[in-house]
Order: structure tokens, then C-alpha cells, then sequence
């Protein structure tokens, strides 16, 4: 079924784009019966499982969608789905790559009861979801203006300049109240962490798949990931309040 046409001049150049008649028959459906589409919800964000990722988190192949973070009010979270996670399979679906979750999820009937398997550190897990409604998007609202330089502080690691949350770093760099973790305030610019896209103002929420509060809590997440021989270190980042996870090579260097 075709939805639209590439036109830079307004005319028909003769790109055009089209959609299986699988994908829009479902909808179709949908608007005849409901008068409206009702597509399934987790409440839950994702991202892609790379390879360091996967080698930090000890899995074998890179697979699957990693859970950055559960909505508390969603049905992912009364499912027992935690950050960290990784979903590997939803019902019949096996999820290979990110992307094929939300596809799985959004062809899923609302108040259908759906098996996840999940991998959490290291073992699987079987949880059985209720799968919701996908709320409509919430309006964006203004934000404040951008976040003031501070001066650099705190210790050093892997190329980062870290400090523990003081109420300053907080207002500095616009940091929400209900965020906790090690603030980054420098980033060496020949660093690992540079290249992977850590910026200052990012927060440290967890390393190692573990709380950290203070800059000797991501050292030792980093020794602890040396110890093991792992090439990496996996930290939970959040910048504007939005969770990811980034592999950082132990040795530092870009």
C-alpha cells in the first residue's frame, strides 16, 4: 500500500514509499471495529545489545533488547521486568535485535497475557505480562535554559572527571531531583568515554550493573571488571532523565 512520495520539487520524481498489506490490514481492522488503533505498551525503554555490551553483561551473542528503564505504573513493571534486563523472546517472537520488540509488542491485542523470557545476570527467566494500552504522547513542555559550565572537579576515572551529587552540580547542570549517582564534569577528549558520547552533566547511575554513589564506587566497578578480564565496564547513564547504557573499555584510551 503505498503512504507516500519522495518530492523535493513538489512534483512526482517517481520515489515512492509503500507498507505490506500485512502491516495496514491489522489497522484497518482496528479502525473499522474501535473507530480508532489500539496498539499494545510495555512501559518500558530499550536499546541495542552490542557486542561490548553483551560482553559486559557475560552473554555469549549479542541479542535481544536491554531494559534501560520500567515505567513504575506500566505493565512491564507488575510483570517483576527490572533495569538491566534483557528481553530475549515475547510470546512467539523471538526479539534478535531492539527493534523487533516494540514491533511484537504493538501487534499484541491490549489486555492479552503474554510470556517474556528474560535474561537477568546471567540466568533466564520466565514472566508472564499483561500487555496494555500505548498511552498517547505526552506535550513537550519548555525547558530551562541550558546547564552553566562548572569548574571541573572531583577524581578521575577513565578518562572522567567524577564527583559524588552535591546540590550545586544538581542546579549547574539542571539535574532532576529524583536522579542519583556520580556526576561527570570533565571528559578527557581522547578518551574512551569521549568516543562512546559521555558528556559533562551526564550522571553515573550505575556501573557493573550496581549502584554507585561515589567516584570510588565506578573505580571499583572498573577493577572489579579488570579482575574478571572483561574488556569493558557497563554504566547506566541518565542525561535530561533519560537512562542508557554505555560500555566503557577499562583501559580508557580511545
Amino acid at each position: 500500500i503505498n503512504t507516500a512520495i519522495f518530492s523535493p520539487t513538489g512534483g512526482n520524481i517517481g520515489i515512492g514509499f509503500a507498507v505490506p498489506s500485512s502491516v495496514a490490514r491489522p489497522i484497518v481492522e482496528q479502525l473499522k471495529e474501535n473507530g480508532q488503533v489500539r496498539r499494545g505498551w510495555l512501559g518500558v525503554r530499550v536499546q541495542t545489545v552490542t557486542p561490548e555490551i553483551a560482553e559486559s553483561l557475560g552473554m555469549r551473542e549479542e541479542r535481544g533488547a536491554l531494559v534501560t528503564s520500567v515505567d513504575p505504573a506500566g505493565p512491564a513493571a507488575a510483570a517483576g521486568l527490572s533495569q538491566g534486563d534483557v528481553i530475549t523472546a515475547f510470546g512467539e517472537a523471538t526479539v534478535k535485535e531492539m527493534r523487533d520488540l516494540p514491533r511484537a509488542v504493538a501487534r499484541t491485542a491490549v489486555g492479552s497475557t503474554v510470556e517474556m523470557q528474560v535474561l537477568r545476570g546471567g540466568d533466564r527467566r520466565a514472566l508472564s505480562v499483561t500487555v496494555g494500552e500505548q498511552p498517547s504522547e505526552p506535550v513537550a513542555s519548555a525547558g530551562a535554559s541550558g546547564p552553566q559550565p562548572v569548574r571541573p572537579q572531583g577524581s578521575e576515572v577513565l578518562g572522567l572527571r567524577l564527583a559524588p551529587m552535591t546540590p550545586e552540580l544538581r542546579n549547574s547542570f539542571a539535574i532532576a531531583p529524583d536522579v542519583v549517582g556520580v556526576v561527570v564534569t570533565e571528559v578527557a577528549p581522547d578518551s574512551a568515554a569521549s568516543e562512546r558520547g559521555i558528556e559533562p552533566g551526564d550522571v553515573i547511575v550505575q556501573a557493573g550493573q550496581q549502584p554507585v554513589l561515589r567516584p570510588e564506587d565506578v573505580q571499583a566497578r572498573v577493577d572489579e571488571a579488570k579482575a574478571d578480564a572483561r574488556g569493558s565496564v557497563l554504566m547506566q547513564v541518565s542525561r535530561g532523565g533519560d537512562l542508557h547504557y554505555v560500555p566503557v573499555p577499562v583501559d580508557g584510551r580511545g
